[in-house]
């Protein structure tokens, strides 16, 4: 019996001496094929759609700020028109303008659906005020009438844009001012330049 177990055990080293020779002969010819092999790589030229570039050149162009909505906190305020025709202009040399536009208005009272005698009538002058900005992701910065706002691009499109920034900009920021926030929409006007 002792004479069998012993057989047993000779064969089994054998078969693993066997094994290891044949894993370590393997492992050294996948480390051959890798060391040889041959990479080729295909690059693809993909090109962008027409009309649809991202970054600077889709903030290039006139916006008309349309609203503003105000926010204290979690307060969120009435959408508010501007009172006069307000337009942003980019430039691709990183030029900014506001121009708001010469309006006349008469206000008049209504009762009962009537109509009656105008009562007010206002002219607002127009203003040109010009400066520079810098646009990188999300992010736009203008410097106008000597200080800086950052805003946050919220939505951009060729069609629209929706800005946000913290209204009180000045440093140090008060405790009270910290959730005080406006949100810009506008609307692309003409060809984009």
């Amino acid at each position: 019996m002792d004479k069998t177990l012993k057989q047993r055990n000779i064969l089994t080293i054998k078969h693993l001496t066997f094994i290891g020779l044949i894993v370590i002969l393997t492992t050294s010819c996948i480390n051959k094929k890798i060391k040889d092999a041959t990479y080729t790589y295909d690059y693809v030229d993909i090109e962008p759609e027409a009309g649809k570039n991202k970054g600077i050149s889709s903030l290039i162009g006139d916006w008309k700020l349309d609203s503003v909505v105000f926010i204290n906190d979690s307060t969120r305020g009435q959408k508010q028109i501007p009172f006069n025709t307000t337009i942003w202009s980019f430039s691709n040399k990183g030029e900014y303008t506001v121009k708001i536009q010469q309006n006349q208005y008469e206000i008049s009272v209504v009762e009962d659906g009537v109509k009656r005698k105008t009562s007010l009538s206002a002219e607002t002058p127009s203003s040109i005020m010009k400066g520079r900005y810098k646009h990188s992701n999300q992010e736009l910065t203008t410097n106008i009438l000597g200080g800086n706002t950052k805003y946050i691009i919220v939505k951009q499109s060729d069609e629209q844009l929706q800005l946000n920034s913290q209204r009180i900009q000045v440093p140090p920021i008060s405790k009270a001012d910290e959730g005080k926030f406006a949100e810009h929409y506008f609307t692309s006007i003409q060809n984009k330049k």
